[in-house]
């Protein structure tokens, strides 16, 4: 079949409507019939081109990842034939392009990561997407005279994917990403300080309602593992907690009052998780050593015992590009974890760590998490986590040149 004939661009066309339909509802929400609709097209043709759901994902992953990498390649030709372009620079315009002019593809790739840790068929998709990546950066940070070794670009593709997710989740454009990349988190359009849930009357407050509520939200924890966020109802919310059809709707608002309280449920267990391991140490005074140390410790027990639950929020950070609702939550969360990491990150020649910083740490490690819980932690991964927070952490703190830890503010 020729590239150009009808079936071909039928096909693409098929794939493309495929993307819409995952950016605007999710990869759980795919199905013959939106695509048919969103294409224009009968559900026959659909089921002609696409025989199998897995092989439209699989299409729909390999078109995104097609488009990424030439794009990368462009860009590293151009280097090599004699434009001037830092690493920083380069991966600067990257973020900005995939969260404006690509931001559907963006919406669609991340997707397929989050699905990955439900379907075997999509942890095959995002470990073909990790090889890759590791594979394009290398070669960008070859032309670019950047450290191309595996933990310097494996430590540049974390943060890259932390940053993506945070400007994914609360709505960062071109204009506000400079401001964003040095720690000044956008606040939410029409609500200027961060909000929590939705607060209920009084009457929904006593023991038997904390109850009931509590089981109402582990009920969303629990599908939003299984099935992801278009699988919210009020409906399956009751019926996987046994209560009555009404009784979601009683004690919450809407959907989005419901995942904004999963959302501050899995905040504060990672919280106490987080305070287990640092009440052994004297935060005030922490060697760079005991940063490392102690940033292991928790990040392996967050990609192994904790996958489920980190499955779950970035769920909900995806879910923010869709329902504004939940985004003071997540900056919330944004705003306490740059506070956190700016008190226990030791800085070159005694200087205090800045907002800046602090987000990237930050997003370093929340991309890391992300990597490790889409792909499936191996034991290799998770020994080699040490030497990778070493390196990061000690680029955060340089400002390495070149790097997307600089302390440059171009692009």
């Amino acid at each position: 079949m020729r590239a150009d004939s009808k079936g071909e661009r039928t096909r693409n066309a098929l794939i493309d409507a495929a993307i819409r339909v995952v950016a605007k509802e999710g990869l759980s929400a795919l199905s013959y019939r939106r695509v048919a609709a969103a294409a224009g097209v009968s559900l026959a043709l659909v089921n002609y081109h696409f025989p199998v759901k897995s092989e439209l994902v699989a299409s729909l992953s390999a078109t995104v990842l097609r488009t990424y990498a030439q794009s990368i390649e462009r860009t590293i030709d151009r280097v090599n034939s004699g434009t001037a372009m830092t690493f920083d620079s380069i991966a600067r315009r990257l973020l900005r392009n995939a969260i404006t002019r690509d931001r559907e593809r963006t919406l669609a790739w991340a997707e397929i990561v989050l699905e990955a840790a439900r379907h075997p068929e999509s942890l095959a998709l995002a470990r073909e997407w990790d090889s890759e990546l590791q594979r394009l950066w290398t070669a960008l940070a070859v032309a670019t005279g950047h450290d191309p070794s595996p933990v310097a670009v494996r430590s540049e593709v974390d943060l890259l994917t932390g940053l993506l997710f945070l400007c994914i989740a609360l709505q960062v454009d071109g204009t506000s990403l400079a401001d964003t990349l040095e720690g000044k988190v956008p606040v939410c359009p029409g609500q200027e300080t961060p909000q929590g849930p939705q607060q209920q009357n009084p009457r929904k407050t006593g023991p038997k309602a904390v109850e009931t509520r509590a089981r109402i939200v582990e009920s969303v924890i629990a599908i939003l593992k299984e099935q992801g966020p278009s699988a919210i109802s009020f409906r399956a919310i009751a019926e996987r907690a046994d209560l009555s059809p009404a009784a979601p709707s009683y004690y919450f608002a809407g959907i989005a009052d419901l995942l904004s309280h999963s959302q501050n449920t899995l905040t504060e267990r990672s919280r106490t998780r987080y305070r287990e391991v640092m009440r052994i140490a004297d935060r005030s005074s922490l060697t760079k050593t005991q940063v490392i140390d102690l940033t292991t410790t928790i990040f392996v027990r967050e990609a192994t015992e904790s996958g489920p639950d980190n499955l779950v929020f970035f769920a909900n950070w995806l879910e923010a590009a869709r329902r504004p609702e939940l985004r003071p939550v997540i900056r919330s969360f944004v705003d306490n974890q740059i506070a956190a990491w700016q008190r226990v990150l030791p800085m070159q020649n005694g200087d205090a760590c800045t907002r800046r910083s602090g987000l990237l740490a930050m997003t370093l490690f929340l991309g890391k998490l992300l990597r490790i819980v889409s792909t499936g932690s191996v034991t290799a991964d998770l020994v080699q986590s040490r030497n990778e927070f070493l390196y990061a952490l000690d680029a955060i703190a340089a400002g390495t040149p070149g790097s997307c830890f600089s302390h440059s503010a171009d692009g």
